[in-house]
């Protein structure tokens, strides 16, 4: 019985912990917020966003609540309707991390950058920053 007990108690602690089991990996998330970019579906894409955020669209920045970050950007998705986002780059290490990327939108040409934090619990949003691309 001893025996068996420990046993069990091995096999267990050998198993990452429940959250990590169900966690999105970084490279998912990044996934994820790329095909809601792509569409311009800000409720799917706001599921990763902080508390507060910081926002940065087109030299328009402050840091917003979530549901205020939210609205902003649907009436910047509703001005410049998304036809595509491509994510270019994608890096960090340890709890912080980005992702850079190409969105096509409303005639126009947009650089993207979104800044993820790890907080043990989920990846969140910490920055998002939209700027026209130059050439």
């Amino acid at each position: 019985m001893k025996f068996t007990s420990l046993l069990l108690f091995l096999l267990l602690s050998l198993l990452p912990p429940a959250s990590a089991q169900t966690r999105q990996s970084t490279s998912e998330t990044f996934s994820l917020i790329e095909k809601a970019l792509k569409t311009g579906d800000v409720d799917a894409f706001s599921q990763w966003f902080s508390d507060n955020l910081d926002l940065d669209i087109l030299d328009a920045s402050n840091i917003y609540s979530k549901n205020q970050a939210k609205q902003i950007l649907k009436k910047f998705f509703d001005k410049y309707t998304p036809k595509n986002f491509t994510l270019i780059h994608q890096s960090g290490n340890g709890r912080v991390y980005y992702g850079i990327g190409r969105l096509i939108a409303g005639g126009e040409n947009f650089r993207v950058t979104i800044f993820v934090q790890d907080n043990d619990k989920k990846l969140q949003i910490q920055q998002v920053r939209i700027e026209v691309e130059k050439n």
